[in-house]
C-alpha cells in the first residue's frame, strides 16, 4: 500500500498502537464479528423521517463517503487538532448518536454512527469512521473504518468489528465515543 507524504507520521503511530494493542486478550479486541465480516448498519430515521445510515462494509462506506452523505449531520464548527492520532479533523455525528450523547447515555443503539474527516493543508485527504452494529457495549459492536485516501480505496488502514487498535484508544470514551458534541 504506497503511504501518502502527509500521512507517513499517522502511519506511524497507527502501527505503534497496533503493536501496543497486540497483547489485549480482552473480548472484543478481535478484527471482526463472530462472522469475519461487519453487516450494514440498518436504516434509522432522524426527527425529520430522513433516512441516515452509515454503511459498514468498506466498498458501501467508500462510495458514500465520497458522495460525502454524511454532510447534514451535526458537525463540529471547523477542522482542529484532534487529540489522538489523526492529525487534522472535523467530526460528525448522525442524529441517532446525537439523541444518546445529548441524553448523556452510556449505551448507544445500533446504527450510531460517526464520521471524522482528516484533513492536511491540501484539504480533506481520508476518513475515519465508527458505526455501532450491535447491542452490547464492548468493542466488536463497533465497526471501525479509516482510509488515506479521497479517491483510492485500497487505501484502506483499517476495517471490521472491534479492531482492537482502535478500541484500545476509544475504550475511555462513552461506549467507545470520545468525541463531544459541538
Amino acid at each position: 500500500m504506497p503511504i501518502h507524504r502527509h500521512f507517513k507520521p499517522r502511519i506511524l503511530l497507527f502501527l505503534l498502537a497496533s503493536l501496543a494493542a497486540c497483547g489485549s486478550d480482552e473480548p472484543g479486541s478481535g478484527e471482526a464479528d463472530a462472522s469475519g465480516q461487519a453487516s450494514d448498519a440498518s436504516a434509522r430515521s432522524d426527527a425529520n423521517g430522513a433516512f441516515e445510515a452509515v454503511p459498514s462494509n468498506a466498498n458501501a462506506l467508500f462510495a458514500y463517503l465520497q458522495a460525502r452523505s454524511y454532510e447534514g449531520f451535526a458537525a463540529e464548527p471547523a477542522v482542529h487538532a484532534s487529540t489522538g492520532p489523526h492529525g487534522q479533523v472535523r467530526s460528525f455525528f448522525n442524529a441517532s448518536l446525537v439523541a444518546t450523547l445529548t441524553a448523556n447515555g452510556s449505551d448507544h443503539a445500533v446504527g450510531a454512527a460517526t464520521v471524522k474527516e482528516l484533513h492536511s493543508n491540501e484539504g480533506l485527504e481520508g476518513w475515519a469512521v465508527m458505526v455501532k452494529t450491535g447491542d452490547g457495549t464492548s468493542a466488536s459492536d463497533w465497526y471501525f473504518y479509516e482510509v488515506f485516501s479521497t479517491t483510492d480505496s485500497s487505501e484502506i488502514a483499517v476495517d471490521g468489528n472491534g479492531v482492537a487498535s482502535c478500541a484500545n484508544c476509544h475504550r475511555g470514551g462513552t461506549d467507545f465515543i470520545l468525541t463531544k458534541l459541538p
